[in-house]
């Protein structure tokens, strides 16, 4: 085989892991930027010393489970929290799971909703809440839940823990309740890849001759 030949074939090869590296990266980083906005209620103790955790799900995928920390003191009563947070493309938002793991001097929490801002095209969801998230409480004005009470008042979305289920994670389910066009379109990745198989306006390959 020729020189500049099989020069030609070696530079196509690692012209071709290259893509395929910057695609894994991509995959693996997220390309999609999510800001979160939590919102605690008015109720007497309604904030949380517990770790809040938090998973989106859309027509595209989950996100996977994130925790929600940052330098601020969270989870206070009648606060919003705002929080950044990174995932693949979810597309469309359905539901979110969310939740605590009862630990702190005070895990007991009342949350009024979640408002999750699309970053990259500007649409949101809301997500009602209104509940508490606590053991023994079931109801949104406070009083004391049973296992009976659960079956009763929470279906399969929340779960409300009695005594004996001790260092239990409080979790529910909540479906989207309102939500917004996006606002613009997310850039394509492709864009620049699209550009050079048109052939006309990408820039070809060189071949060195020897």
């Amino acid at each position: 085989m020729p020189m500049y030949l099989l020069h030609y074939m070696e530079r196509k090869e690692n012209q071709e892991r290259q893509k395929g590296s910057k695609k894994e990266k991509s995959k693996d980083e997220g390309d999609n930027g999510y800001v979160l906005h939590i919102f605690t209620g008015g109720k007497l103790t309604a904030g949380t010393d517990a770790n809040v955790l938090i998973t989106l799900y859309g027509e595209k995928g989950e996100s996977g489970e994130t925790k929600l920390d940052n330098v601020e003191n969270n989870f206070e009563r009648n606060k919003e929290d705002i929080f950044n947070i990174k995932a693949k493309d979810l597309g469309k938002l359905t539901r979110i799971k969310i939740g605590h793991d009862n630990s702190g001097g005070g895990p007991a929490w009342f949350l009024d909703k979640v408002l999750v801002e699309d970053a990259e095209d500007g649409a949101t969801y809301e997500f009602a809440c209104d509940r508490w998230f606590a053991k023994g409480q079931a109801k949104g004005d406070g009083t004391k839940g049973s296992k009976k009470e659960k079956s009763k008042d929470e279906g399969d979305n929340g779960y409300v823990l009695d005594d004996e289920d001790d260092n239990q994670i409080i979790v529910r389910d909540l479906e989207c309740t309102k939500s917004t066009e996006p606002t613009k379109e997310k850039k394509s990745k492709n864009k620049n890849n699209n550009n050079k198989k048109g052939g006309a306006k990408g820039k070809k390959d060189d071949i060195y001759w020897w």
